[in-house]
């Protein structure tokens, strides 16, 4: 595939972009920053003091002002990152914690190719961190894949890129204390839709860690621990999302790729 690769990953806690052959440009707070008098985009970054700044706080349910939000993220990530610099439309992986409504995600993956993205995939936090941690999704495997962020966690099983099963938990507020329970819970939700056959494969191969670690250091010992199975840390585990939403072309299976989100 022509053209460089571009990982975007969006939530309340962050906003991070990845250029491939480069690395982590942008980590930043996910708020989108627009001047009160014109609504037009400034940036992003802290919510401000100033009376002529409105700040909106990104990804926390996904409603249509924030879908129109998000819509302007891209490109203004678009613009700032690729602008006229390459020689081709680069592709474009956005990372965002949740599924949106297939509506909604054709009309974001249609601004992203207006705005100058050759293609545009939209995957959630598990999705893109198992790309991130280096899983061959067409191979079928059955891999169990926790993405953990400052404001709550997703949890996939994932069967080569299809999920058989999923769950998420979302706070209004930054995590404080190790969400070591919240997690074994979710994976005990989530094992218990499958089959018998299904739920040995994933308690055999355990599951895959990966997210904001560094504000939990003994999570995935405690988590571990709490579950009676093997863990898998990667090296890298903060950018694991945001590096797997830029790697998407090179991981999705052939049959997948034509389509712009999933």
């Amino acid at each position: 595939m022509l053209g460089r690769r571009l990982g975007l990953q969006v939530s309340p806690d962050r906003v991070r972009v990845w250029l491939d052959g480069t690395g982590l440009v942008l980590d930043q707070p996910g708020v989108a920053l627009f001047e009160r008098r014109t609504g037009a985009l400034l940036g992003l970054g802290e919510e401000p003091a100033e009376g002529s700044i409105e700040a909106q706080v990104l990804g926390g349910g996904w409603t249509q002002p924030e879908l129109i939000t998000l819509s302007l993220v891209v490109e203004h990530v678009l613009d700032r990152f690729v602008g006229l610099r390459w020689p081709f439309r680069p592709a474009l992986g956005i990372c965002l914690q949740g599924q949106l409504p297939a509506a909604a995600a054709v009309r974001i993956s249609g601004a992203a190719v207006a705005a100058g993205a050759g293609q545009c995939w939209l995957v959630d936090g598990p999705l893109a961190a198992a790309v991130g941690v280096g899983l061959q999704l067409g191979r079928g495997d059955l891999e169990t894949v926790i993405h953990v962020h400052g404001r709550g966690a997703e949890v996939a099983v994932l069967d080569g890129a299809a999920q058989l099963g999923a769950a998420a938990w979302q706070t209004g507020r930054p995590v404080g204390k190790s969400p070591t329970r919240q997690l074994a819970t979710m994976l005990q939700e989530v094992h218990s839709g499958l089959t018998d056959r299904q739920t040995q494969q994933a308690r055999e191969r355990g599951f895959h860690l990966a997210g904001d670690l560094w504000r939990w250091p003994h999570l995935a010992a405690e988590l571990s621990g709490w579950t009676a199975l093997p863990v898998r840390v990667p090296p890298e585990p903060l950018t694991c999302a945001v590096r797997g939403a830029a790697g998407l072309p090179d991981a999705l299976p052939p049959l997948m790729r034509s389509r712009s989100f999933i």
